[in-house]
């Protein structure tokens, strides 16, 4: 198995390589990364061009820089730098959430939808944590999740998993450094937990749980809403 590792954070980022490393032994690795922070650009790109593509010596793998978002970096990789496809595009691991409505603006995601738009599945680490991220606990639960997403349930045509570490306090003061669990759930609707909503990223990572949410990116269209009004036969839309 060949993975493209991307993040935002840029190729210098503890995070990338605490990634690299959890998955260098099972599957050849290749990093494409900015080569300097991109947090915050979802998945935009750099027009016309993104500037230098560099590649990188000692590193642990073969290891590319971008002038440029995740996106591009994933854009050049399949364009300029891979022989062949990748079969699976990873990125991260940002310090910082991407649950709930951070989804929208996340570089981390950005990269890996750019990979789910070429026919490519992804999926996107981050950890809830931004000031103490603590990637190493996590790392012995990367390989697990890229096995089940790549072998025991493949991820879907159109789909990317966005997955989250739980907040390193919450584990140490409430569950004596231990992660609760694995829970597959839903995308929360704002930046943080809202009162009263369960089953969402955002609740089950205030109980110390690892969230994983399948977004699915291969159909924007809202298909009953557009039935509804292909129905109305009309010459305006008054």
């Amino acid at each position: 198995m060949k993975i493209l590792i991307v993040n935002d954070d840029g190729i210098e980022s503890p995070g990338l390589w605490e990634l690299q490393r959890s998955l260098s032994h099972i599957a050849q690795t290749v990093v494409v990364a900015p080569s300097d922070e991109q947090s915050g650009k979802g998945a935009s790109v750099t027009l016309p061009n993104p500037g230098v593509v560099q590649k990188r010596e000692a590193y642990p793998c073969e290891a590319w820089s971008v002038e440029g978002t995740p996106a591009d970096c994933v854009k050049m990789a399949l364009k300029k730098i891979l022989s062949s496809p990748p079969d699976l595009i990873v990125s991260g691991i940002n310090p910082g959430t991407n649950a709930g409505t951070f989804l929208f603006t996340s570089g981390t995601v950005g990269g890996v939808i750019e990979g789910v738009l070429n026919g490519i599945p992804g999926i996107a680490f981050s950890s809830a944590s931004f000031s103490d991220p603590q990637f190493p606990r996590f790392s012995p639960y990367i390989a697990s999740i890229v096995h089940y997403a790549t072998t025991t349930h493949p991820i879907p045509e159109g789909t990317l998993l966005n997955v989250t570490f739980p907040y390193s306090h919450i584990l140490d003061t409430h569950l004596e450094g231990k992660i609760a669990g694995i829970k597959f759930t839903r995308q929360g609707r704002a930046s943080s937990h809202l009162p009263g909503e369960i089953n969402t990223d955002n609740y089950w990572l205030q109980q110390g749980f690892i969230t994983i949410v399948p977004v699915y990116v291969g159909e924007l269209t809202h298909s009953s809403y557009l039935e509804k009004a292909q129905g109305i036969h009309h010459h305006g839309l008054a």
